[in-house]
């Protein structure tokens, strides 16, 4: 029995070194929502021609410890042939270049994170198997945004077969988290062949009833303003992928409902951790946590330390 995670090991050290480790990890646990997050993975490993590591971590779910030793064990058993289970079905599927198992006794939150220094992408599904039935985003699904090393789609299991065609929406304000978005947002356009929508929301406090109006500025000027730097940082970007279909949204509402309005019909909305004015110890901001809940397609989650290329 101890035999089948050092297996998994060998199998991933012989194909993916670690000093040049690359690839998609998912985690599952045979829910719904974590096969909705295997099925997203699956296309990116193809399309992205990376190994797929399906991740399954297993605690002892319940309070205090198993009455026998061979409860936990046969518990633990049976968590391995989910994972090995799910392992087979993905190697039958043509066009994923490797296929690999890991099996982690922990948190799947922490094991996701962990691994996420090593990959290229993390996918999970919205939930795991615990919790309530009206859950919408379990733990993880924050957890693993919030602290992961890499870009991170959170999917749900409403979701699972993306419309066409392929529709990214990308939130942009000029910090650097919504940069690195932007590059990951164009990426993921142009290897799904699809389209992208890049909004920017400017929202004038000072115009909701009852909020005095900043002193001496004109809200025109400074609208004026924002839209030209909201159309010189996707110029770049624009020209560096030329055959990918994007469009600008220079919206005047707050980002949550603007984003929440533009991912309707989307197959991904991508968002940095945090936004502009958002104090830098905190690691997922108001904007980011509110479409992980609200959004009605699968969100991708990117942070600022992703590699932007210039040039």
């Amino acid at each position: 029995m101890a035999a089948r995670p050092a297996r998994h090991i060998r199998r991933e050290e012989a194909l993916v070194p670690a000093s040049t480790a690359s690839e998609v990890v998912v985690g599952h646990d045979g829910s719904r929502p974590s096969e909705a997050g295997l099925s997203w993975a699956i296309a990116e490993a193809r399309l992205r021609r990376l190994p797929l590591v399906v991740c399954h971590a297993w605690q002892w779910p319940y309070p205090g410890h198993a009455s026998t030793p061979s409860v936990e064990a046969a518990a633990r058993e049976a968590a391995r042939r989910v994972l090995d289970a799910a392992v087979a079905r993905v190697s039958r599927i043509a066009g994923v270049p490797a296929v690999l198992g890991r099996f982690v006794e922990g948190s799947p939150a922490a094991a996701l994170v962990m691994m996420s220094s090593s990959a290229t992408l993390i996918v999970l599904g919205a939930r795991g198997g615990g919790g309530f039935d009206d859950l919408r985003v379990g733990s993880a699904a924050v957890q693993v945004p919030a602290h992961a090393s890499c870009p991170v789609v959170v999917v749900k299991d409403s979701v699972a077969v993306p419309v066409v065609p392929f529709r990214v929406v990308v939130g942009v304000d000029g910090s650097p988290a919504s940069e690195a978005a932007l590059a990951f947002a164009f990426e993921e356009a142009a290897i799904r062949h699809g389209e992208l929508q890049i909004v920017c929301s400017w929202w004038d406090a000072g115009a909701a009833q009852g909020t005095p109006a900043i002193p001496f500025t004109q809200v025109d000027g400074l609208e004026q303003v924002a839209a030209a730097r909201f159309q010189r940082t996707v110029a770049p970007w624009l020209e560096r992928y030329p055959h990918v279909e994007a469009s600008t949204a220079f919206v005047m509402e707050p980002p949550r409902e603007a984003l929440r309005e533009a991912s309707v019909g989307a197959s991904l909305l991508v968002v940095g951790n945090r936004g502009i004015g958002t104090a830098s110890a905190t690691l997922l901001g108001a904007v980011s946590r509110t479409t992980l809940h609200d959004a009605p397609c699968p969100v991708a989650i990117v942070h600022a330390t992703r590699d932007i290329p210039h040039g």
